[in-house]
């Protein structure tokens, strides 16, 4: 029998009981379905996040820490994944898994930081935590982020002049969405006026101490900052930009220190300013030289794309599952089909068909109901995904253009096809395997 007149028979075959069939296939195709929402879906908030964050962060800062590893990589491998093995020897720059080796920076590592061809700056990184943001003559208290100049951040100011960098002074740039929140309709009528912040000093460890609970201290302050600008809208919908001096001052209060960020107490972090991201890969060898361990733009993105992958792979396990479930159907659909055509089969042999021909006719018959399976799940999908791009677009996404929660890679669907077809042999395997062996006289008298 040639391959055509096969295809025929075949296409015959399953055509003649359509319900099964039809069953059959809709098993594949959920799990098809399943599979390319999920990988649709992270693939899509993959690429927004990776380009928000591009549009966001300098690539030119580079976050240097204190020690060899960073806390949350050493973490990971020293404590899991030396579970049960006996402890081992650490240096003075080495990480403990039973601490964060968190360290101020020594005043020659950062003199030698500072002496890195091609490094222009390096700044402390400052840790800051506020608990509100309200507008002058406003009661309402809204959320906020406080991000002081200088921490990797872009700041593209949309509306009015910005950072003066006038000594003392206490200027914030508000994200945009803050116009909204303060009920203006025009920058300009904000521009000028007074905000306030509320920090907590030591929020973290306030009254832990007994003396502390009796004598109650004032750990709040209030600091009032002037708007002078506001930033181009970004997924930092709640960042409050604040000017060098004036993020030092609540930095200082926020973990009641005066002395922290000096060259004494230079920071547990370093911000390094690069004269350009082509220089990047020469700076980071020169730092890890000294024993500490550098953070690109590029290496935190890295961080979330595992995560991303992680997510993807816990979700995606649905969707195998589900085909593999269909895969079972498929076998038990053609398992049956040989009791039922057991006198097609017999009659196939008698007129000349082998065993190998028999064999690859139900083989063929399992493909197919995994391709056609395949076939419409991922056109449910990619139908599915595109409707849900058009409503988030009109909807919750409509502040950014063009955001696409549902994106296909070009090998998605060729994946899922011929993961399919593969889920669709494998079920069939057996059943064409019993056919093939059937004694041709034996099938022809059956009934």
């Amino acid at each position: 029998m040639k391959f055509r007149d096969m295809s025929v028979e075949v296409l015959r075959n399953l055509v003649r009981r359509k319900l099964r069939t039809c069953l059959t296939v809709l098993g594949i195709t959920i799990g098809a379905l399943t599979v390319a929402i999920m990988v649709a879906l992270g693939s899509g908030l993959q690429t927004f996040i990776h380009s928000q964050i591009r549009s966001i962060a300098d690539p030119c800062i580079m976050q240097v820490f204190g020690a060899k590893d960073l806390p949350i990589t050493s973490f990971l491998s020293t404590t899991f994944g030396r579970l049960g093995q006996p402890p081992r020897r650490i240096n003075e720059n080495g990480f403990n898994p039973g601490a964060f080796n968190l360290r101020y920076f020594k005043p020659e590592e950062v003199e030698a930081l500072s002496n890195i061809s091609h490094v222009e700056k390096v700044a402390p990184a400052i840790l800051l935590f506020t608990n509100y943001i309200k507008l002058e003559e406003d009661e309402r208290k809204f959320e906020v982020v406080a991000i002081p100049e200088g921490e990797g951040f872009k700041m593209d100011v949309e509306s009015g002049p910005g950072f003066s960098n006038a000594s003392g002074s206490r200027e914030v740039v508000l994200a945009y969405h803050y116009l909204e929140a303060f009920g203006a309709n025009d920058p300009k009528e904000l521009i000028g006026k007074k905000v306030y912040f509320s920090i907590t000093r030591f929020p973290l460890t306030a009254g832990k101490s007994l003396i502390s609970r009796i004598w109650k201290q004032n750990n709040e302050k209030i600091f009032e900052g002037t708007i002078v600008g506001f930033a181009r809208k970004t997924i930092l919908s709640m960042a409050a930009y604040l000017n060098h001096d004036f993020a030092l001052e609540m930095a200082r209060f926020f973990l009641d220190d005066p002395e922290l960020y000096t060259k004494s107490k230079f920071g547990l972090l370093a911000n390094l300013t690069v004269d350009s991201k082509n220089n990047i890969p020469e700076v980071k060898e020169a730092v890890m030289e000294m024993g500490l361990t550098p953070l690109t733009i590029e290496e935190r993105i890295g961080i979330l794309d595992t995560l991303f992958v992680i997510v993807q792979t816990g979700l995606s396990v649905f969707g195998v599952i589900a085909l593999v479930v269909a895969g079972l159907g498929i076998a038990n659909t053609l398992l049956m089909a040989t009791y039922e055509r057991r006198r097609e089969i017999g009659l196939h042999k008698a007129l000349g068909m082998t065993n190998s021909q028999i064999r690859s006719m139900f083989a063929l018959e399992a493909i197919v109901m995994g391709v056609l399976g395949g076939i419409l799940g991922v056109t449910a999908a990619y139908v599915a995904g595109t409707l849900g791009n058009l409503l988030a677009q009109a909807t919750f996404a409509s502040a950014w253009d063009g955001v696409m929660l549902f994106a296909y890679p070009w090998w998605l669907f060729l994946g899922i096809l011929l993961f399919s077809a593969v889920v669709g042999l494998l079920a069939g395997l057996y059943p064409a395997s019993r056919a093939a062996r059937m004694d041709p006289i034996s099938a022809l008298r059956s009934e």
